[in-house]
């Protein structure tokens, strides 16, 4: 009984501050504003003792600066990421074309990509690590220059058993 003393007290006192301040409106020119204003005001003398969580509906009140950071980071990030799968398949096909002239065919070579950084708090740097089979060992030195010439990019090579 108590929670709805407490509501009812709550809309009698909003409609109170709400027919002061409607008798203090300078003018025609403000009454529109001013209705809109204390129409919400009385919604929320409705709706707040009714338990409804509002905890949820905070601002977030992050500086210009913050912001426009936080904003570029994202685009950033989202560029970086449609970079590298463009990259990624025009890096296969360089790959793939270099190794057909050593004889290592597509289903033997593994391809991965990534970032990581050059320095640390420097800019980050793409690395191309590449699998191949145990026999193109002979071969590193000529493939991975070729390999890094062709794609401007830091190269991996790693060697892996042959399947019987």
């Amino acid at each position: 009984m108590g929670e709805i003393s407490k509501w009812v007290l709550t809309i009698c006192g909003g409609v109170l501050v709400c027919g002061v301040a409607s008798m203090l409106t300078p003018g025609k020119s403000m009454e529109k504003v001013m209705n809109m204003v204390l129409g919400l005001f009385m919604l929320c003398c409705f709706l707040l003792p009714t338990g409804i969580d509002f905890s949820d509906f905070q601002l977030s009140l992050d500086s210009p600066e913050e912001a426009r950071q936080r904003v570029a980071e994202e685009t950033t990030d989202h560029f970086r990421h449609s970079a590298m799968d463009l990259g990624a398949e025009e890096a296969e096909s360089i790959i793939l074309g270099q190794l057909a002239k050593y004889g290592i065919k597509e289903d033997e070579i593994l391809i991965y990509m990534d970032t990581e950084e050059a320095t640390p708090g420097g800019e980050e740097e793409v690395v191309v690590e590449v699998h191949l089979p145990q026999r193109a060992k002979e071969d590193h030195r000529v493939i991975h220059k070729a390999l890094e010439y062709e794609l401007g990019v830091t190269v991996r090579l790693e060697y892996t058993e042959e399947e019987s």
